[in-house]
């Protein structure tokens, strides 16, 4: 499946070009009419009968937030940032309907995606069930999904608590417009069922579903049932009795880093110095990444205290197929590669109290690390022609690898005291930090490679689809 192109950075006048291409000619926002917009369609590929309303719908929205942004303003820069931002939208248009034609050709491959033995990583990843098994327990899934606060206030980072086995009490949130469930987009809508349920009570606090789509949803469903996650979304909380009017949504990110930092741009719509509570939610695997992940990136002006909490644990009974664990164990080596090889997550030095911040972070990545270091000596000590580890699947530039080599690379894993190391401080040479990078991508493979073929029935529990037995 080709993937989604992502939309190019467009200066004011490609912007005004780009809203000229569709009928829309402006020279400033602030008469500009973006229902204009509504009813495109993808007209190149009409045969395929592919409509992109529900896109025009949402990039409606964001011309009306530029609109309104315009008025408020008689700077000339703000309206040609509108503009830009406007044009922006348009080309994520353009660029979906230039590969729209290929989602109906890969519809009669992806709803047997999930027998399909043809794919080697596929293969793999079923053929390492067993291992993976025994790498993952309760213990790891529980440690990912760990109940975290962390403030920020006056540029300064503060962990203000964190415990493994307690979660976030929904009886002490405040039930406020100051506090702000954001929901991040995937194909788990176990958790969103559950967690719609557990806050229907809640009248008065807000909610941001943030998701355009990513692996695992971008090319299955979202086009072809005219709804992104965040789409779906909505429709999960409604369902379990929230208000419409409580509901926000951010249809646009991609990946978690885009969830913060577009969840970000909406808030700072309406500047405010009043504290606010924003607990993160997600499937329990990356709950404590994607809190992390809002603390490093989401844009803010620095005048208001930021509370950021982990979302309240759903009951993790439900998350214990074979393609779970594999999501957690992938999770485990997400976790580790960014915290060595990127700045998406927020390092000790940031915070206040470092020491506090690099013991919580020590105690919560013992477990992943644990689980990591199981996986790994299930890989090298099984036949490799029982699970395919010796086939050489994977690529790092020219270079081709095997699941075994990419386990065999990091034996500095097992070194006593990585642990806390690895939770705290970026303490690996290159070569070793490109060896986690090799590692992390492989898992993500395998995962990438039978997440599609996963869904979830009524009551949040994994099944395999039908088509994979």
């Amino acid at each position: 499946m080709p993937p989604l192109k992502r939309a190019r950075q467009s200066s004011p006048e490609a912007g005004r070009s780009a809203l000229r291409r569709y009928g829309a000619p402006v020279t400033d926002l602030s008469t500009f009419n973006p229902a204009k917009l509504v009813g495109v369609r993808c007209t190149s590929h009409a045969s395929d009968g592919v409509s992109l309303d529900f896109r025009t719908r949402q990039i409606q929205l964001a011309l009306e937030i530029e609109k309104l942004k315009a008025r408020e303003s008689n700077d000339k820069a703000t309206g040609d940032a509108g503009i830009s931002a406007a044009a922006e939208s348009v080309t994520r248009l353009v660029a979906l309907s230039e590969t729209a034609a290929s989602y109906r050709t890969h519809d009669a491959a992806d709803a047997t995606h999930a027998g399909d033995t043809a794919d080697p990583v596929h293969g793999l990843a079923r053929h390492c069930e067993e291992a993976v098994v025994k790498a993952v327990t309760p213990a790891t899934l529980e440690s990912l999904s760990a109940a975290v606060e962390i403030q920020q206030s006056a540029g300064q980072l503060t962990l203000q608590r964190s415990s493994v086995k307690q979660s976030l009490d929904i009886s002490k949130i405040k039930d406020s417009p100051s506090t702000v469930f954001v929901l991040n987009g995937n194909n788990d809508e176990g958790y969103v069922k559950t967690l719609g349920a557990q806050l229907a009570h809640l009248k008065q606090v807000r909610f941001i579903v943030s998701g355009f789509g990513g692996h695992g949803t971008t090319d299955r469903y979202p086009v072809r049932t005219d709804r992104t996650e965040a789409d779906r979304f909505v429709q999960l909380l409604r369902e379990a009795g929230i208000d419409r009017g409580q509901i926000v949504v951010e249809p646009f990110s991609t990946n978690s880093g885009e969830n913060a930092r577009y969840v970000g741009q909406l808030l700072s719509r309406k500047p405010s110095d009043e504290p606010i509570d924003i607990v993160v939610c997600g499937t329990p695997a990356a709950v404590l990444r994607q809190t992390l992940t809002y603390v490093a990136q989401m844009p803010h002006d620095g005048k208001r205290t930021i509370n950021f909490k982990a979302a309240p644990r759903v009951p993790l009974g439900a998350y214990e197929t074979a393609t779970d664990s594999l999501a957690t164990l992938r999770e485990c080596f997400t976790l580790l590669n960014y915290l060595h090889n990127t700045d998406y997550l927020p390092g000790a030095a940031q915070f206040a109290n470092a020491g506090e911040y690099s013991d919580m972070m020590s105690a919560i990545g013992a477990e992943p690390v644990e689980a990591i270091r199981r996986f790994r000596k299930e890989i090298l000590e099984t036949p490799a022609d029982e699970t395919g580890s010796a086939s050489a699947l994977f690529t790092d530039g020219d270079r081709s690898f095997s699941l075994q080599d990419a386990m065999r690379d990091i034996a500095f894993v097992d070194k006593p005291g990585f642990e806390k190391s690895a939770a705290t401080a970026r303490s690996l040479s290159l070569e070793q930090t490109q060896a986690l990078q090799r590692a992390h991508r492989a898992v993500s493979k395998m995962f990438e490679a039978v997440e599609t073929q996963f869904e979830r029935t009524p009551n949040g529990t994994a099944t395999p689809n039908p088509a994979s037995n």
